[in-house]
């Protein structure tokens, strides 16, 4: 019985340890596990990632013409349109706005869950660490009424 709640005490402060430091020590566990079950729900990064890149597509259609146009515009003066503004580059809007943070709240979610599992384990390890002093103690009891038993039962004689 003693190495029963002992184990169960160990289990529960490692898992509040690793639901804790979840964030950080143990991000990739949580992670990569919340990703796992968004997949599972229908929610895939690679559909994510193909709307990024249409999205940056269509800004840059958009900065191309806007460049043509200020290349139209020096033409009528002295400035020149600087062709680095006008580059295209990865935006990440969808990922940003909506994939991180559902991956973030699922995260968090199987972190309280684990943290609420921990806690209900160490509270059986509880349960069984009294439940072992329960049944030490009566042996104990059992015993020393016994042999008050005796004692007495020899006085009397």
């Amino acid at each position: 019985m003693d190495s029963v709640y002992k184990a169960l005490y160990i289990f529960g402060v490692a898992l509040i340890i690793i639901s804790i430091f979840g964030g950080s020590l143990f991000a990739f566990l949580f992670e990569s596990l919340s990703k796992n079950s968004l997949e599972i729900a229908g929610v895939r990064e690679e559909y994510v990632t193909v709307a990024d890149n249409k999205i940056d597509e269509i800004i840059f259609i958009e900065k191309r013409f806007e460049y043509r146009f200020e290349q139209l515009k020096s033409f009528f003066s002295d400035n020149k349109p600087d062709e680095r503004d006008y580059q295209k580059e990865k935006n990440f809007i969808i990922r940003n706005t909506f994939y991180n943070p559902i991956v973030d709240i699922v995260e968090l979610f199987y972190r309280l869950t684990s943290f609420g599992f921990a806690i209900m384990v160490i509270l059986f390890g509880v349960v069984f660490h009294l439940l072992g002093k329960l049944f030490l103690y009566r042996d104990k009891i059992n015993a020393l009424e016994l042999k008050v038993y005796e004692i007495e039962k020899s006085s009397l004689m």
